[in-house]
């Protein structure tokens, strides 16, 4: 079997250098902060899929977590009810299908954000 190398000039390893370091910093500060407008989005197109009665559960959703940790949450009581409905009350998935929604849409502007650094 022939063997293959692989030789980077100074030039290339200069702009190869670069790139890992807006990696790295894309890692450090940019990644966490497109994970917190993932959990944004959700929350806002989740707040405009639930039902409404008084207002309340619309009003419990939110965001929350520190800086390692990001969460979705609905905080009534009932929140699941509404989400997976019971024996006397239909579904109205307004929760899960808007994290998915709103991931969908952030994995999507996280790889173009990537794309864009290894291409520069």
């Amino acid at each position: 079997m022939a063997k293959q190398r692989f030789y980077l000039d100074k030039r290339d390893k200069a702009k190869l250098d670069r790139k890992f370091k807006k990696l790295k910093l894309f890692a450090g500060q940019g990644f966490p902060r497109e994970i917190r407008n993932i959990a944004a989005n959700s929350v806002k197109i989740a707040q405009s899929r639930v039902p409404v009665d008084t207002g309340d559960l619309k009003k419990s959703i939110h965001v929350g977590g520190d800086l390692k940790t990001v969460y979705v949450a609905a905080d009534m009581d009932y929140a699941g009810y509404v989400e997976y409905g019971t024996s006397r009350q239909n579904k109205q998935p307004y929760f899960f299908n808007s994290v998915n929604d709103a991931v969908r849409i952030g994995t999507k502007v996280i790889n173009a954000r990537i794309t864009k650094i290894t291409r520069e």
